[in-house]
Protein backbone atom coordinates (compact mmCIF):
# COMPACT_ATOMS: atom_id res chain seq x y z
CA UNK A 1 0.00 0.00 0.00
CA UNK A 2 1.52 3.31 -1.12
CA UNK A 3 1.35 6.44 0.98
CA UNK A 4 1.05 10.08 -0.11
CA UNK A 5 4.70 10.83 0.70
CA UNK A 6 5.83 8.09 -1.73
CA UNK A 7 4.09 9.70 -4.71
CA UNK A 8 5.76 11.61 -7.50
CA UNK A 9 4.54 15.12 -8.22
CA UNK A 10 2.08 13.87 -10.86
CA UNK A 11 0.89 11.00 -8.67
CA UNK A 12 0.46 13.35 -5.73
CA UNK A 13 -1.68 15.62 -7.86
CA UNK A 14 -3.98 12.69 -8.69
CA UNK A 15 -4.07 11.62 -5.02
CA UNK A 16 -5.06 15.08 -3.84
CA UNK A 17 -7.63 15.64 -6.61
CA UNK A 18 -9.47 12.45 -5.69
CA UNK A 19 -9.30 13.33 -1.99
CA UNK A 20 -10.98 16.68 -2.70
CA UNK A 21 -13.78 14.72 -4.39
CA UNK A 22 -16.65 15.77 -6.67
CA UNK A 23 -16.07 15.22 -10.41
CA UNK A 24 -12.33 14.84 -10.91
CA UNK A 25 -10.74 15.59 -14.31
CA UNK A 26 -7.00 15.09 -13.81
CA UNK A 27 -4.46 15.93 -16.54
CA UNK A 28 -1.10 14.23 -15.91
CA UNK A 29 0.63 16.34 -18.55
CA UNK A 30 2.11 13.24 -20.21
CA UNK A 31 3.82 12.24 -16.96
CA UNK A 32 4.23 8.69 -15.66
CA UNK A 33 1.76 7.22 -13.20
CA UNK A 34 2.58 3.88 -11.59
CA UNK A 35 -0.12 1.25 -12.18
CA UNK A 36 -0.17 0.23 -8.49
CA UNK A 37 -0.81 3.83 -7.45
CA UNK A 38 -3.57 4.21 -10.03
CA UNK A 39 -5.17 0.98 -8.81
CA UNK A 40 -5.07 2.17 -5.21
CA UNK A 41 -6.55 5.56 -6.12
CA UNK A 42 -9.34 4.02 -8.21
CA UNK A 43 -10.42 1.58 -5.51
CA UNK A 44 -10.20 4.29 -2.83
CA UNK A 45 -12.12 6.80 -4.97
CA UNK A 46 -14.97 4.35 -5.32
CA UNK A 47 -15.34 4.34 -1.57
CA UNK A 48 -15.00 8.10 -1.17
CA UNK A 49 -18.39 9.74 -0.59
CA UNK A 50 -17.25 13.00 -2.20
CA UNK A 51 -15.84 11.66 -5.50
CA UNK A 52 -18.54 11.12 -8.12
CA UNK A 53 -16.51 10.59 -11.33
CA UNK A 54 -12.84 10.32 -12.31
CA UNK A 55 -11.11 11.17 -15.60
CA UNK A 56 -7.34 10.64 -15.99
CA UNK A 57 -5.81 12.34 -19.03
CA UNK A 58 -2.45 12.29 -20.79
CA UNK A 59 -0.76 9.74 -18.52
CA UNK A 60 1.62 6.86 -19.15
CA UNK A 61 0.59 4.03 -16.85
CA UNK A 62 3.72 1.97 -16.14
CA UNK A 63 3.45 -1.60 -14.94
CA UNK A 64 0.25 -3.62 -15.17
CA UNK A 65 -2.96 -1.95 -14.10
CA UNK A 66 -4.52 -4.87 -12.24
CA UNK A 67 -8.12 -4.32 -11.16
CA UNK A 68 -9.10 -7.99 -11.20
CA UNK A 69 -12.17 -8.64 -9.03
CA UNK A 70 -12.10 -5.00 -7.96
CA UNK A 71 -15.16 -2.82 -7.44
CA UNK A 72 -15.16 0.65 -9.00
CA UNK A 73 -18.17 2.47 -7.62
CA UNK A 74 -17.93 5.53 -9.87
CA UNK A 75 -17.51 6.28 -13.61
CA UNK A 76 -13.84 5.98 -14.64
CA UNK A 77 -12.34 7.29 -17.89
CA UNK A 78 -8.81 7.18 -19.26
CA UNK A 79 -8.30 9.79 -22.00
CA UNK A 80 -5.21 9.85 -24.26
CA UNK A 81 -3.33 7.58 -21.87
CA UNK A 82 -0.69 5.01 -22.76
CA UNK A 83 -0.64 1.48 -21.32
CA UNK A 84 2.59 -0.43 -22.18
CA UNK A 85 1.13 -3.58 -20.54
CA UNK A 86 -2.32 -5.14 -20.94
CA UNK A 87 -4.96 -3.88 -18.51
CA UNK A 88 -6.46 -6.54 -16.22
CA UNK A 89 -10.19 -6.03 -15.64
CA UNK A 90 -11.18 -9.66 -15.16
CA UNK A 91 -14.26 -10.00 -12.94
CA UNK A 92 -14.13 -6.26 -12.26
CA UNK A 93 -17.37 -4.53 -11.28
CA UNK A 94 -17.76 -0.93 -12.36
CA UNK A 95 -20.25 1.82 -13.03
CA UNK A 96 -18.82 3.00 -16.37
CA UNK A 97 -15.40 2.15 -17.84
CA UNK A 98 -14.03 4.27 -20.67
CA UNK A 99 -10.81 4.35 -22.66
CA UNK A 100 -10.78 7.29 -25.10
CA UNK A 101 -7.89 8.02 -27.47
CA UNK A 102 -5.60 5.64 -25.58
CA UNK A 103 -2.71 3.43 -26.71
CA UNK A 104 -3.28 -0.10 -25.45
CA UNK A 105 -1.50 -3.45 -25.66
CA UNK A 106 -4.58 -5.43 -24.63
CA UNK A 107 -7.44 -5.57 -22.16
CA UNK A 108 -8.28 -8.73 -20.21
CA UNK A 109 -11.87 -8.16 -19.07
CA UNK A 110 -13.46 -11.61 -18.95
CA UNK A 111 -16.61 -11.63 -16.80
CA UNK A 112 -16.42 -7.87 -16.32
CA UNK A 113 -19.65 -6.22 -15.09
CA UNK A 114 -20.55 -2.59 -15.79
CA UNK A 115 -23.77 -0.87 -14.78
CA UNK A 116 -23.95 1.72 -17.54
CA UNK A 117 -21.41 1.10 -20.31
CA UNK A 118 -17.97 0.08 -21.55
CA UNK A 119 -16.12 2.30 -24.03
CA UNK A 120 -12.93 1.83 -26.06
CA UNK A 121 -13.28 4.79 -28.43
CA UNK A 122 -10.66 6.22 -30.82
CA UNK A 123 -8.03 3.95 -29.27
CA UNK A 124 -5.19 1.97 -30.78
CA UNK A 125 -4.66 -1.55 -29.43
CA UNK A 126 -1.89 -3.93 -30.53
CA UNK A 127 -3.04 -6.97 -28.56
CA UNK A 128 -6.20 -8.86 -27.67
CA UNK A 129 -9.21 -7.34 -25.97
CA UNK A 130 -11.18 -10.05 -24.17
CA UNK A 131 -14.70 -9.57 -22.80
CA UNK A 132 -15.73 -13.23 -22.68
CA UNK A 133 -18.71 -13.84 -20.44
CA UNK A 134 -18.98 -10.19 -19.49
CA UNK A 135 -22.15 -8.15 -18.92
CA UNK A 136 -22.43 -4.54 -20.03
CA UNK A 137 -25.76 -3.11 -18.89
CA UNK A 138 -25.43 -0.03 -21.05
CA UNK A 139 -23.69 0.46 -24.41
CA UNK A 140 -20.49 -1.14 -25.69
CA UNK A 141 -18.65 1.40 -27.85
CA UNK A 142 -15.58 0.72 -30.01
CA UNK A 143 -16.20 3.63 -32.41
CA UNK A 144 -13.11 4.90 -34.18
CA UNK A 145 -10.74 2.41 -32.54
CA UNK A 146 -8.02 0.52 -34.38
CA UNK A 147 -7.40 -3.01 -33.14
CA UNK A 148 -4.29 -4.63 -34.58
CA UNK A 149 -3.31 -8.28 -34.06
CA UNK A 150 -2.74 -9.84 -37.52
CA UNK A 151 -3.25 -13.61 -37.54
CA UNK A 152 -4.62 -13.52 -34.00
CA UNK A 153 -7.72 -12.40 -32.15
CA UNK A 154 -8.26 -8.67 -31.69
CA UNK A 155 -11.59 -8.86 -29.86
CA UNK A 156 -12.86 -11.93 -28.03
CA UNK A 157 -16.40 -11.46 -26.70
CA UNK A 158 -17.90 -14.95 -26.68
CA UNK A 159 -20.97 -15.12 -24.45
CA UNK A 160 -20.90 -11.37 -23.81
CA UNK A 161 -24.23 -9.75 -22.87
CA UNK A 162 -24.78 -6.09 -23.79
CA UNK A 163 -28.14 -4.62 -22.78
CA UNK A 164 -28.05 -1.75 -25.28
CA UNK A 165 -26.15 -1.08 -28.55
CA UNK A 166 -22.76 -2.30 -29.72
CA UNK A 167 -20.93 0.26 -31.87
CA UNK A 168 -18.04 -0.77 -34.10
CA UNK A 169 -18.44 2.21 -36.40
CA UNK A 170 -16.93 5.64 -37.03
CA UNK A 171 -13.90 4.28 -38.94
CA UNK A 172 -13.46 1.34 -36.57
CA UNK A 173 -10.68 -0.94 -37.87
CA UNK A 174 -9.91 -4.52 -36.82
CA UNK A 175 -6.88 -6.34 -38.22
CA UNK A 176 -7.33 -9.89 -36.96
CA UNK A 177 -10.32 -11.94 -35.79
CA UNK A 178 -13.31 -10.43 -34.00
CA UNK A 179 -15.31 -13.06 -32.04
CA UNK A 180 -18.85 -12.62 -30.75
CA UNK A 181 -19.89 -16.28 -30.57
CA UNK A 182 -23.07 -16.70 -28.54
CA UNK A 183 -23.13 -13.02 -27.58
CA UNK A 184 -26.40 -11.21 -26.75
CA UNK A 185 -26.95 -7.61 -27.86
CA UNK A 186 -30.07 -5.95 -26.48
CA UNK A 187 -30.03 -3.07 -28.96
CA UNK A 188 -28.37 -2.53 -32.35
CA UNK A 189 -25.11 -3.92 -33.71
CA UNK A 190 -23.74 -0.94 -35.63
CA UNK A 191 -20.79 -1.51 -37.98
CA UNK A 192 -21.28 1.24 -40.56
CA UNK A 193 -18.00 2.66 -41.90
CA UNK A 194 -16.05 -0.16 -40.22
CA UNK A 195 -13.36 -2.46 -41.59
CA UNK A 196 -12.79 -6.04 -40.46
CA UNK A 197 -9.69 -7.57 -42.06
CA UNK A 198 -8.30 -11.07 -41.60
CA UNK A 199 -7.34 -12.06 -45.17
CA UNK A 200 -7.94 -15.69 -46.11
CA UNK A 201 -9.63 -16.47 -42.79
CA UNK A 202 -12.64 -15.41 -40.71
CA UNK A 203 -12.79 -11.68 -40.00
CA UNK A 204 -15.98 -11.68 -37.87
CA UNK A 205 -17.08 -14.85 -36.05
CA UNK A 206 -20.58 -14.34 -34.63
CA UNK A 207 -22.20 -17.79 -34.71
CA UNK A 208 -25.32 -18.02 -32.51
CA UNK A 209 -25.29 -14.26 -31.96
CA UNK A 210 -28.59 -12.78 -30.72
CA UNK A 211 -29.40 -9.15 -31.60
CA UNK A 212 -32.69 -7.68 -30.35
CA UNK A 213 -32.75 -4.83 -32.88
CA UNK A 214 -31.00 -4.12 -36.22
CA UNK A 215 -27.59 -5.17 -37.55
CA UNK A 216 -25.82 -2.69 -39.84
CA UNK A 217 -22.99 -3.70 -42.19
CA UNK A 218 -23.70 -0.66 -44.36
CA UNK A 219 -22.44 2.80 -45.35
CA UNK A 220 -18.79 2.02 -45.97
CA UNK A 221 -18.56 -1.30 -44.12
CA UNK A 222 -15.75 -3.47 -45.50
CA UNK A 223 -14.68 -7.01 -44.68
CA UNK A 224 -11.61 -8.81 -46.01
CA UNK A 225 -12.14 -12.34 -44.78
CA UNK A 226 -15.32 -14.25 -43.98
CA UNK A 227 -18.19 -12.79 -41.98
CA UNK A 228 -19.84 -15.67 -40.14
CA UNK A 229 -23.34 -15.38 -38.64
CA UNK A 230 -24.17 -19.09 -38.76
CA UNK A 231 -27.18 -19.83 -36.57
CA UNK A 232 -27.51 -16.21 -35.46
CA UNK A 233 -30.83 -14.48 -34.75
CA UNK A 234 -31.59 -10.85 -35.56
CA UNK A 235 -34.93 -9.58 -34.27
CA UNK A 236 -34.75 -6.42 -36.38
CA UNK A 237 -33.37 -6.04 -39.90
CA UNK A 238 -30.01 -6.96 -41.40
CA UNK A 239 -28.89 -3.96 -43.44
CA UNK A 240 -25.87 -4.47 -45.71
CA UNK A 241 -26.65 -1.63 -48.15
CA UNK A 242 -23.34 -0.39 -49.52
CA UNK A 243 -21.30 -2.95 -47.57
CA UNK A 244 -18.38 -4.75 -49.23
CA UNK A 245 -17.47 -8.34 -48.36
CA UNK A 246 -14.48 -10.14 -49.87
CA UNK A 247 -13.03 -13.60 -49.30
CA UNK A 248 -12.26 -15.30 -52.58
CA UNK A 249 -11.96 -19.05 -52.38
CA UNK A 250 -13.30 -19.36 -48.85
CA UNK A 251 -16.76 -17.80 -48.93
CA UNK A 252 -17.34 -14.15 -48.04
CA UNK A 253 -20.53 -14.71 -46.02
CA UNK A 254 -21.54 -17.72 -43.92
CA UNK A 255 -25.11 -16.96 -42.86
CA UNK A 256 -26.37 -20.56 -42.85
CA UNK A 257 -29.38 -21.02 -40.57
CA UNK A 258 -29.61 -17.28 -39.90
CA UNK A 259 -32.99 -16.07 -38.58
CA UNK A 260 -34.01 -12.45 -39.30
CA UNK A 261 -37.38 -11.17 -38.07
CA UNK A 262 -37.51 -8.23 -40.48
CA UNK A 263 -35.82 -7.39 -43.82
CA UNK A 264 -32.44 -8.40 -45.23
CA UNK A 265 -31.01 -5.67 -47.48
CA UNK A 266 -28.08 -5.81 -49.93
CA UNK A 267 -28.87 -2.68 -51.97
CA UNK A 268 -27.04 0.58 -52.65
CA UNK A 269 -23.93 -0.87 -54.27
CA UNK A 270 -23.31 -3.68 -51.80
CA UNK A 271 -20.70 -6.12 -53.10
CA UNK A 272 -19.99 -9.73 -52.13
CA UNK A 273 -16.88 -11.29 -53.69
CA UNK A 274 -16.39 -14.94 -52.84
CA UNK A 275 -19.87 -16.35 -52.32
CA UNK A 276 -22.69 -15.84 -49.83
CA UNK A 277 -24.14 -18.85 -47.98
CA UNK A 278 -27.66 -18.32 -46.60
CA UNK A 279 -28.58 -22.01 -46.64
CA UNK A 280 -31.66 -22.73 -44.56
CA UNK A 281 -32.05 -19.14 -43.41
CA UNK A 282 -35.44 -17.76 -42.28
CA UNK A 283 -36.35 -14.18 -43.17
CA UNK A 284 -39.68 -12.80 -41.95
CA UNK A 285 -39.44 -9.66 -44.08
CA UNK A 286 -38.22 -9.15 -47.64
CA UNK A 287 -34.85 -10.03 -49.15
CA UNK A 288 -33.86 -7.01 -51.27
CA UNK A 289 -30.76 -7.44 -53.45
CA UNK A 290 -31.46 -4.74 -56.07
CA UNK A 291 -28.27 -2.85 -56.88
CA UNK A 292 -26.11 -5.46 -55.15
CA UNK A 293 -23.41 -7.60 -56.79
CA UNK A 294 -22.49 -11.19 -55.92
CA UNK A 295 -19.38 -12.65 -57.57
CA UNK A 296 -18.05 -16.21 -57.44
CA UNK A 297 -17.58 -17.13 -61.09
CA UNK A 298 -17.71 -20.90 -61.62
CA UNK A 299 -18.98 -21.49 -58.08
CA UNK A 300 -22.05 -20.64 -56.01
CA UNK A 301 -22.32 -16.88 -55.66
CA UNK A 302 -25.52 -16.89 -53.55
CA UNK A 303 -26.84 -20.01 -51.80
CA UNK A 304 -30.44 -19.84 -50.57
CA UNK A 305 -31.15 -23.57 -50.66
CA UNK A 306 -33.99 -24.48 -48.27
CA UNK A 307 -34.36 -20.84 -47.24
CA UNK A 308 -37.76 -19.61 -46.04
CA UNK A 309 -38.74 -16.05 -46.99
CA UNK A 310 -42.02 -14.66 -45.65
CA UNK A 311 -42.18 -11.82 -48.17
CA UNK A 312 -40.58 -10.93 -51.53
CA UNK A 313 -37.15 -11.70 -52.93
CA UNK A 314 -36.08 -8.76 -55.09
CA UNK A 315 -33.21 -8.80 -57.62
CA UNK A 316 -34.19 -5.87 -59.80
CA UNK A 317 -32.14 -3.43 -61.92
CA UNK A 318 -28.56 -3.05 -60.80
CA UNK A 319 -28.44 -6.56 -59.35
CA UNK A 320 -25.53 -8.51 -60.81
CA UNK A 321 -24.57 -12.11 -60.13
CA UNK A 322 -21.50 -13.93 -61.49
CA UNK A 323 -21.69 -17.58 -60.55
CA UNK A 324 -24.67 -19.65 -59.45
CA UNK A 325 -27.82 -18.60 -57.58
CA UNK A 326 -29.05 -21.64 -55.65
CA UNK A 327 -32.73 -21.67 -54.63
CA UNK A 328 -33.27 -25.44 -54.50
CA UNK A 329 -36.02 -26.31 -52.04
CA UNK A 330 -36.50 -22.71 -50.95
CA UNK A 331 -39.91 -21.30 -49.97
CA UNK A 332 -40.81 -17.72 -50.90
CA UNK A 333 -44.21 -16.64 -49.58
CA UNK A 334 -44.22 -13.48 -51.71
CA UNK A 335 -42.88 -12.76 -55.21
CA UNK A 336 -39.54 -13.54 -56.82
CA UNK A 337 -38.84 -10.32 -58.72
CA UNK A 338 -35.77 -10.31 -60.99
CA UNK A 339 -36.80 -7.65 -63.51
CA UNK A 340 -33.67 -6.03 -64.92
CA UNK A 341 -31.31 -8.29 -62.98
CA UNK A 342 -28.17 -9.73 -64.60
CA UNK A 343 -27.15 -13.35 -63.95
CA UNK A 344 -24.11 -14.98 -65.56
CA UNK A 345 -22.18 -18.24 -65.15
CA UNK A 346 -20.80 -19.07 -68.58
CA UNK A 347 -22.31 -22.31 -69.93
CA UNK A 348 -22.98 -23.69 -66.43
CA UNK A 349 -26.14 -23.52 -64.32
CA UNK A 350 -26.72 -19.89 -63.37
CA UNK A 351 -30.01 -20.26 -61.43
CA UNK A 352 -30.89 -23.57 -59.80
CA UNK A 353 -34.42 -23.28 -58.41
CA UNK A 354 -35.20 -27.01 -58.45
CA UNK A 355 -38.19 -27.65 -56.21
CA UNK A 356 -38.57 -24.01 -55.19
CA UNK A 357 -41.99 -22.84 -53.97
CA UNK A 358 -43.02 -19.25 -54.76
CA UNK A 359 -46.50 -18.36 -53.49
CA UNK A 360 -46.97 -15.46 -55.90
CA UNK A 361 -45.25 -14.37 -59.17
CA UNK A 362 -41.85 -15.15 -60.61
CA UNK A 363 -40.69 -12.26 -62.82
CA UNK A 364 -37.70 -12.95 -65.08
CA UNK A 365 -38.60 -10.08 -67.36
CA UNK A 366 -38.20 -6.42 -68.24
CA UNK A 367 -39.00 -3.64 -65.79
CA UNK A 368 -41.70 -1.16 -66.81
CA UNK A 369 -38.89 1.29 -67.54
CA UNK A 370 -35.36 -0.03 -67.75
CA UNK A 371 -33.43 -3.08 -68.84
CA UNK A 372 -34.71 -6.61 -69.15
CA UNK A 373 -33.74 -9.67 -67.17
CA UNK A 374 -30.52 -11.26 -68.50
CA UNK A 375 -29.27 -14.78 -67.82
CA UNK A 376 -26.15 -16.36 -69.33
CA UNK A 377 -26.08 -20.06 -68.57
CA UNK A 378 -28.77 -22.58 -67.65
CA UNK A 379 -31.82 -21.59 -65.59
CA UNK A 380 -33.52 -24.50 -63.77
CA UNK A 381 -37.07 -24.45 -62.37
CA UNK A 382 -37.81 -28.17 -62.57
CA UNK A 383 -40.34 -29.47 -60.01
CA UNK A 384 -40.95 -25.90 -58.89
CA UNK A 385 -44.31 -24.53 -57.74
CA UNK A 386 -45.39 -20.97 -58.59
CA UNK A 387 -48.63 -19.68 -57.06
CA UNK A 388 -48.98 -16.76 -59.47
CA UNK A 389 -47.51 -16.15 -62.94
CA UNK A 390 -44.17 -16.97 -64.53
CA UNK A 391 -43.36 -13.81 -66.48
CA UNK A 392 -40.37 -13.82 -68.84
CA UNK A 393 -41.57 -10.97 -71.06
CA UNK A 394 -38.58 -9.00 -72.37
CA UNK A 395 -36.09 -11.34 -70.73
CA UNK A 396 -32.94 -12.54 -72.50
CA UNK A 397 -31.75 -16.10 -71.83
CA UNK A 398 -28.42 -17.06 -73.43
CA UNK A 399 -26.65 -20.42 -73.57
CA UNK A 400 -25.68 -21.00 -77.22
CA UNK A 401 -26.07 -24.63 -78.22
CA UNK A 402 -27.31 -25.62 -74.77
CA UNK A 403 -30.37 -25.33 -72.54
CA UNK A 404 -31.34 -21.86 -71.30
CA UNK A 405 -34.43 -22.82 -69.29
CA UNK A 406 -35.48 -26.21 -68.04
CA UNK A 407 -38.71 -26.36 -66.05
CA UNK A 408 -39.72 -29.99 -66.18
CA UNK A 409 -42.81 -30.77 -64.07
CA UNK A 410 -43.16 -27.09 -63.21
CA UNK A 411 -46.55 -26.21 -61.69
CA UNK A 412 -47.82 -22.64 -62.26
CA UNK A 413 -51.21 -21.57 -60.90
CA UNK A 414 -51.71 -18.75 -63.40
CA UNK A 415 -50.02 -17.70 -66.68
CA UNK A 416 -46.65 -18.51 -68.25
CA UNK A 417 -45.49 -15.68 -70.52
CA UNK A 418 -42.61 -15.73 -73.03
CA UNK A 419 -43.71 -12.70 -75.02
CA UNK A 420 -42.86 -9.06 -75.75
CA UNK A 421 -39.21 -9.29 -76.94
CA UNK A 422 -38.41 -12.43 -74.98
CA UNK A 423 -35.26 -14.02 -76.45
CA UNK A 424 -33.97 -17.55 -75.81
CA UNK A 425 -30.60 -18.39 -77.40
CA UNK A 426 -30.80 -21.98 -76.30
CA UNK A 427 -33.40 -24.66 -75.58
CA UNK A 428 -36.49 -24.03 -73.42
CA UNK A 429 -37.89 -27.22 -71.86
CA UNK A 430 -41.36 -27.29 -70.22
CA UNK A 431 -41.85 -31.06 -70.37
CA UNK A 432 -44.66 -32.28 -68.06
CA UNK A 433 -45.36 -28.77 -66.81
CA UNK A 434 -48.81 -27.69 -65.57
CA UNK A 435 -50.11 -24.20 -66.33
CA UNK A 436 -53.29 -23.08 -64.56
CA UNK A 437 -53.79 -20.05 -66.80
CA UNK A 438 -52.58 -19.41 -70.34
CA UNK A 439 -49.27 -20.13 -72.04
CA UNK A 440 -48.10 -17.33 -74.34
CA UNK A 441 -45.08 -17.06 -76.62
CA UNK A 442 -46.49 -14.22 -78.72
CA UNK A 443 -43.63 -11.89 -79.64
CA UNK A 444 -40.99 -14.25 -78.24
CA UNK A 445 -37.93 -15.51 -80.12
CA UNK A 446 -36.63 -19.06 -79.61
CA UNK A 447 -33.36 -19.11 -81.52
CA UNK A 448 -31.86 -22.55 -80.91
CA UNK A 449 -31.67 -24.83 -83.92
CA UNK A 450 -32.66 -28.41 -83.23
CA UNK A 451 -35.10 -28.30 -80.32
CA UNK A 452 -36.12 -24.71 -79.59
CA UNK A 453 -39.17 -25.16 -77.34
CA UNK A 454 -40.24 -28.40 -75.68
CA UNK A 455 -43.69 -28.64 -74.12
CA UNK A 456 -44.24 -32.38 -74.36
CA UNK A 457 -47.12 -33.55 -72.14
CA UNK A 458 -47.66 -30.04 -70.85
CA UNK A 459 -51.13 -29.30 -69.42
CA UNK A 460 -52.59 -25.82 -70.01
CA UNK A 461 -55.91 -24.96 -68.32
CA UNK A 462 -56.64 -22.09 -70.71
CA UNK A 463 -55.19 -21.29 -74.15
CA UNK A 464 -51.70 -21.60 -75.59
CA UNK A 465 -50.87 -18.65 -77.86
CA UNK A 466 -47.93 -18.34 -80.24
CA UNK A 467 -49.15 -15.42 -82.31
CA UNK A 468 -47.65 -12.44 -84.10
CA UNK A 469 -43.94 -12.04 -83.50
CA UNK A 470 -43.40 -15.61 -82.27
CA UNK A 471 -40.27 -16.98 -83.94
CA UNK A 472 -38.62 -20.39 -83.60
CA UNK A 473 -35.45 -21.41 -85.46
CA UNK A 474 -35.77 -24.98 -84.24
CA UNK A 475 -38.52 -27.46 -83.48
CA UNK A 476 -41.50 -26.53 -81.34
CA UNK A 477 -42.50 -29.81 -79.70
CA UNK A 478 -45.78 -30.24 -77.79
CA UNK A 479 -46.25 -33.96 -78.14
CA UNK A 480 -49.01 -35.30 -75.90
CA UNK A 481 -49.91 -31.84 -74.60
CA UNK A 482 -53.39 -31.11 -73.23
CA UNK A 483 -54.77 -27.63 -74.00
CA UNK A 484 -58.20 -26.87 -72.50
CA UNK A 485 -58.67 -23.68 -74.55
CA UNK A 486 -57.22 -22.77 -77.97
CA UNK A 487 -53.82 -23.59 -79.44
CA UNK A 488 -53.05 -20.64 -81.71
CA UNK A 489 -50.14 -20.16 -84.15
CA UNK A 490 -51.57 -17.16 -86.03
CA UNK A 491 -48.79 -15.18 -87.82
CA UNK A 492 -46.06 -17.19 -86.12
CA UNK A 493 -42.71 -17.92 -87.80
CA UNK A 494 -41.48 -21.52 -87.74
CA UNK A 495 -38.36 -22.90 -89.39
CA UNK A 496 -36.54 -26.15 -88.39
CA UNK A 497 -36.19 -27.69 -91.89
CA UNK A 498 -33.28 -30.14 -92.13
CA UNK A 499 -32.83 -29.96 -88.35
CA UNK A 500 -36.19 -31.64 -87.76
CA UNK A 501 -39.91 -30.86 -87.82
CA UNK A 502 -41.00 -27.27 -87.44
CA UNK A 503 -43.98 -28.23 -85.27
CA UNK A 504 -44.41 -31.56 -83.46
CA UNK A 505 -48.00 -31.90 -82.18
CA UNK A 506 -48.43 -35.67 -82.27
CA UNK A 507 -50.90 -36.82 -79.63
CA UNK A 508 -51.84 -33.28 -78.61
CA UNK A 509 -55.40 -32.64 -77.35
CA UNK A 510 -56.95 -29.21 -77.97
CA UNK A 511 -60.44 -28.82 -76.49
CA UNK A 512 -61.32 -25.78 -78.55
CA UNK A 513 -59.66 -24.43 -81.73
CA UNK A 514 -56.30 -25.36 -83.22
CA UNK A 515 -55.19 -22.45 -85.43
CA UNK A 516 -52.39 -23.07 -87.94
CA UNK A 517 -52.12 -19.82 -89.90
CA UNK A 518 -48.43 -19.04 -90.16
CA UNK A 519 -46.81 -15.80 -91.31
CA UNK A 520 -44.66 -17.72 -93.79
CA UNK A 521 -44.57 -21.34 -94.88
CA UNK A 522 -42.38 -23.32 -92.43
CA UNK A 523 -39.39 -25.08 -93.97
CA UNK A 524 -39.82 -28.10 -91.70
CA UNK A 525 -42.71 -30.55 -91.45
CA UNK A 526 -45.75 -30.38 -89.19
CA UNK A 527 -46.64 -33.55 -87.30
CA UNK A 528 -50.33 -33.82 -86.29
CA UNK A 529 -50.44 -37.59 -86.09
CA UNK A 530 -52.79 -38.79 -83.36
CA UNK A 531 -53.77 -35.22 -82.45
CA UNK A 532 -57.29 -34.16 -81.44
CA UNK A 533 -58.87 -30.72 -81.79
CA UNK A 534 -62.40 -29.41 -81.26
CA UNK A 535 -61.98 -27.30 -84.38
CA UNK A 536 -59.23 -26.66 -86.96
CA UNK A 537 -58.65 -23.16 -88.32
CA UNK A 538 -55.92 -23.33 -90.93
CA UNK A 539 -54.44 -21.57 -93.93
CA UNK A 540 -53.26 -24.43 -96.13
CA UNK A 541 -51.39 -22.14 -98.50
CA UNK A 542 -48.94 -21.50 -95.66
CA UNK A 543 -48.52 -25.16 -94.75
CA UNK A 544 -45.14 -26.80 -95.41
CA UNK A 545 -44.77 -29.42 -98.11
CA UNK A 546 -44.91 -32.24 -95.57
CA UNK A 547 -47.72 -32.56 -93.00
CA UNK A 548 -48.32 -35.77 -91.03
CA UNK A 549 -52.07 -36.28 -90.39
CA UNK A 550 -52.27 -39.96 -89.46
CA UNK A 551 -55.13 -40.46 -86.94
CA UNK A 552 -55.65 -36.71 -86.64
CA UNK A 553 -59.20 -36.03 -85.42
Amino acid sequence: MLERRQCTTAEGGLWDAVKRGDRVDFDAGKKVLRADLVRQVLLRAGGSPGCRALVIRNAEITGTLDLEAGVLGLPVEFARCRFPNPVNLQQTRASILSFVGCELTGIRADQVRTEFGFTVRDCRCTGEISLTGGHVRGRLDFSGSRLHNPGGIVLRADGLAVDQDVHCSGRFRARGLVRLVGAHIGGRFQCGDAEFANPGDVSLEACDLLVRENVYFDAGFRSVGQVRLFGARIEGELNCAGGRFRNRGGGALDFGGLVVDQDVIFTGGSHVDGGADLTGCRISGKLDLSGGTFHNQGGTALDLARAKLAQNMICRSGFELSGKLLLAGAEIDGNLWCEGGSFGNGADVVIDATGVTVRRDVALCRETTGEGFRATGKVVFSDATIGGCLRCTGGTFTNPGGVVLTAKALAVTRDVLFCGDFVADGEVDLTDATVGGKLSGTGGRFEKRGLALIGDRITVAQSAEFGKGFHADGTVSMRGAKITGDLDFTDSELAAGSNGPALALSGVTVTRTLTLSFKERPTGEIDLSGAEAGQLDDHKAKWPSRVLLHDFV
